[in-house]
């Protein structure tokens, strides 16, 4: 029998949605002062590069003020991207404020495809940088628990279908469960996946250039302006959240300098919507909040819904 432990929060990927998605689940109970719990779970190994956040230079559509432009021409949920817009400097400016220094650069030689005035920033050291900074933030918490080297198995749902955890499997080989009535999913894509791409995008689609005008990424789990994953006509499954690359969102030609400011934008308001609702009812049968250390019931049954290949804790 599997192993478990009680959280209020897992959250599935170390990269920049799951990263902030942490954090700022951590700071806002600080704040609200309650005793909020987090298991961050990464598949990668303590120290390595693990997940594209840490190898990206981290190009960031983004004025001088800080200030970001339109994306998508409207192809896109517009609703999304308005959120988006107002978000993306509150983040750049979250991000200053935890010590990530920004290199302004002025492009002159080319026409870039974002009305910024022909500036972009990037951060000193790239999105490792990044990524150490957040973690220096939040090693300082006790009630974070990291899981490195443990893998993402497949979601836990209680009957009425709200979430109760997540199974992982540790470097023990053995499958644990990771019990919690939020689970926010940050693992990434797919794009390096040849026989994934093949699947859902198409034939020969892993021939094409990393960035192709035309191609169009798949809204692999829909998500509301809140991060909340939805369910049938929009409804939000309760407890199941989703920031970052597999999320998808653009559609015709990819946008520069978005995908990394969206991942933690998105994975901030997860953390503080999470943190400011912890507590309060979750949609659950009886319409009562259920505390993670009270969320295992022998005679509750459960159906564990079974994660698709993609959705690994590589962030």
């Amino acid at each position: 029998m599997a192993s478990f432990k009680g959280y209020d929060l897992v959250v599935a990927g170390s990269g920049f949605a799951g990263s902030m998605a942490t954090l700022n689940f951590l700071e806002e109970c600080k704040k609200q002062h309650k005793s909020g719990r987090v298991a961050l779970v990464e598949v990668g190994k303590d120290g390595e590069r693990c997940g594209a956040s840490r190898w990206t230079m981290a190009y960031l559509r983004l004025d001088k003020n800080l200030d970001f432009g339109q994306v998508s021409n409207g192809l896109a949920d517009e609703e999304y991207c308005h959120k988006l817009q107002k978000e993306a400097g509150v983040t750049a400016h979250y991000l200053e404020d935890h010590g990530v220094k920004f290199v302004h650069h002025d492009e002159t030689n080319v026409l870039l495809e974002f009305k910024t005035g022909q500036h972009f920033v990037f951060p000193e050291g790239g999105g490792k940088a990044i990524i150490s900074k957040l973690f220096e933030q939040i090693r300082e918490f006790d009630n974070c628990d990291i899981y490195w080297e443990t893998e993402a198995i497949r979601l836990m749902t209680d009957d009425a279908g709200a979430i109760r955890g997540l199974k992982v499997r540790k470097n023990d080989g053995l499958l644990h469960d990771l019990l919690a009535p939020n689970v926010v999913l940050a693992c990434g894509g797919f794009e390096g996946n040849q026989e994934m791409l093949a699947r859902y995008i198409g034939r020969n689609t892993h021939a094409l250039p990393l960035i192709a005008p035309g191609l169009k990424q798949l809204r692999r789990r829909q998500t509301d302006i809140n991060a909340r994953v939805l369910s049938t006509n929009d409804v939000p499954i309760p407890g199941l959240w989703a920031a970052g690359e597999m999320t998808g969102l653009f559609y015709n030609e990819y946008p520069p300098a978005t995908s990394c400011l969206r991942s933690m934008a998105f994975g901030r308001l997860a953390g503080l919507e999470i943190a400011k609702n912890q507590g309060k009812p979750q949609g659950t049968a009886s319409e009562k909040a259920i505390p993670s250390e009270r969320r295992i019931d022998d005679n509750m049954s459960m159906d564990q819904a079974a994660l698709p290949a993609e959705v690994k804790a590589s962030a």
